[in-house]
C-alpha cells in the first residue's frame, strides 16, 4: 500500500482534523492566526495527524476526541517550527520566507506559545 493510499483512506477524518485546526487557530489577536496559518496552511503533509489517526483505529478508538487530540499534533509540530526557525535564525521554512522574518521573533515566538497553550486547552477539554 502506498502512503497515497493511506491518506486517501483517512481523507474524511483529516477533514474533520483540518476543520478542528481552522476552528482552534484562532483568536481575538489578529496576529495570532496570520502567522498560525502562515505554517499550518504551508503545505504540510499532515503524517502527525494521521499516525494519531491510524494508532486510534488501530487500539479500535473511533471516539470523536481523535480529532482535538490529531488537531494538538499538528499545533505542537507548529510551535515547534516557529521557536526553531527563531533560535536558527532560518529564512525560509517549506519553500516560504519564514513567520520569524516576516513578523519577527517575539511574534514567532509567542504565537508558537500561544499554539503550545492552545494545545493543551484541547487535551483537557
Amino acid at each position: 500500500m502506498l502512503i497515497q493510499d493511506v491518506f486517501a483512506a483517512y481523507k474524511n477524518d483529516l477533514r474533520q482534523v483540518e476543520k478542528c485546526i481552522n476552528d482552534n487557530a484562532t483568536s481575538e489577536i489578529t496576529l495570532i492566526p496570520e502567522v498560525s496559518h502562515h505554517l499550518i496552511d504551508s503545505g504540510g503533509k499532515r503524517f502527525r495527524p494521521l499516525l494519531l489517526l491510524i494508532s486510534s483505529a488501530l487500539c479500535g478508538c473511533r471516539h470523536e476526541n481523535r480529532f482535538p487530540m490529531a488537531a494538538v499534533m499538528e499545533f505542537i509540530h507548529t510551535a515547534t517550527l516557529l521557536h526553531d526557525d527563531v533560535i536558527d535564525q532560518a529564512t525560509m521554512r517549506r519553500g516560504k520566507t519564514s513567520a520569524n522574518i516576516i513578523w519577527g521573533n517575539a511574534a514567532s515566538v509567542l504565537v508558537g506559545d500561544f499554539l503550545y497553550s492552545k494545545s493543551f486547552i484541547l487535551m483537557t477539554s
